[in-house]
């Protein structure tokens, strides 16, 4: 590429703004440079596309109408976590820049107002950083086992039965703590994939109630929050509980179920035999 050069590319790219004109603006320069674009001026716009499309890339403003930019971008890598997204704003905040640290390098940031040289090298530094690396193909993730996966968010929880579905477990479902209990007292449950924010009651109170009835099921706490803030506050326990933050990957969490499970079974095994 002769310098001073825009890079190109050919991939798939979300692009969100309540504002037509910047929206417009930015596709026609990332159209220019070969890239495939799709536009949504809202937060559900742009899920409805992701559960359509393929998105290489969520080109997002931090600030948008009910939902945040940082929301709207957790929301679509549940879908697609593959996606890479880079925030773009006129401000950032902590928040922000924690996100694009802590996202395997994923997620990037843009200040507004920047140049189409600016544009066209960040996203493609984006696209070109290489995926986290796949667990080794001799991991098995399959199981058999009953889940129950509590989630208020419909897309995301759906997301994730999907998944966990196509591993073979029996996958039901709650969208709050009463569907949620409601099913402990009917049926046998292996291990609870639970969000820590659920209306009423928190993830992890209504865990200590499922615990004092069902000793032996197993929790996995899933939040869009980081462990540290959970801890500040809901108290999420020591480091050793399962923990996993939003958005993940299928591998991780279908890896860290696996090990879960197998460990309550190798456990049960020395209890049986003592």
């Amino acid at each position: 590429m002769a310098e001073g050069e825009i890079p190109r590319g050919s991939e798939t790219i979300l692009v969100v703004d309540d504002d037509h004109a910047i929206r417009d603006s930015v596709c026609k320069i990332l159209e220019s440079l070969g890239y495939k674009t799709l536009q949504a001026e809202s937060p559900a716009d742009a899920v409805r596309i992701a559960k359509l499309t393929t998105i290489d890339l969520l080109l997002v403003d931090v600030i948008l109408p009910m939902m945040s930019g940082l929301e709207l971008a957790h929301a679509v890598s549940a879908i697609r976590p593959s996606t890479r997204v880079l925030y773009m704003s006129g401000f950032t905040t902590d928040e922000i820049l924690g996100d694009t640290k802590g996202r395997h390098n994923l997620m990037g940031f843009l200040d507004k107002p920047f140049t189409a040289e600016e544009l066209g090298g960040k996203v493609r530094d984006l696209l070109d950083t290489e995926f986290p690396d796949p667990l080794p193909s001799k991991v098995n993730l399959d199981g058999q086992e009953t889940l129950l996966v509590v989630d208020d968010d419909a897309v995301l929880r759906r997301t994730v039965m999907r998944l966990l579905s196509r591993l073979g477990y029996v996958v039901l479902e709650a969208a709050d703590p009463d569907e949620a209990m409601r099913i402990v007292l009917q049926r046998e449950i292996d291990l609870i994939v639970m969000d820590v924010v659920l209306p009423r009651l928190n993830g992890l109170a209504l865990a200590h109630t499922i615990s004092a009835l069902r000793p032996s099921i197993r929790m996995l706490y899933i939040s869009g929050y980081s462990r540290a803030e959970l801890a500040g506050q809901f108290g999420l326990p020591d480091p050793g509980v399962a923990f996993l933050q939003k958005p993940f990957n299928p591998e991780g969490i279908g890896a860290l179920i696996r090990s879960m499970l197998d460990r309550a079974e190798a456990e049960a095994a020395v209890a049986d035999f003592h």
